[in-house]
């Protein structure tokens, strides 16, 4: 699993050159979040020139390891394009799937 090195500091990854086909519509992303901090923990996807996918706030778990399927839909895309992901606040991201249709 990965977390921001510092809840009020967001943390981003890069994935480049994601091969997303014909399309894909949604994230599900499997996170987790023990309890709300000062800021609000949330997940915002964009494409790598910017583009807003999607956001969502992640929903308090109750333990740093008890995660839950939080999922995020965007308008249909398609090819091959890096993508970029932020987590805010004590966030913790153990998977991420993408999903079509």
């Amino acid at each position: 699993a990965v977390t921001p090195a510092a809840p009020d500091t967001p943390g981003v990854l890069v994935f480049c050159d994601c091969d997303f086909g014909p399309g894909a519509l949604r994230a599900r992303l499997r996170v987790a979040l023990e309890e709300n901090g000062d800021i609000p923990a949330a997940v915002a996807l964009h494409l790598g020139d910017g583009t807003v996918l999607g956001a969502a706030a992640v929903p308090v778990t109750g333990s740093r390891y008890s995660y839950a399927d939080l999922t995020v839909d965007w308008p249909a895309f398609s090819g091959v394009r890096d993508l970029r992901l932020t987590l805010t606040g004590p966030v913790r991201l153990d998977r991420i799937d993408f999903e079509r249709g």
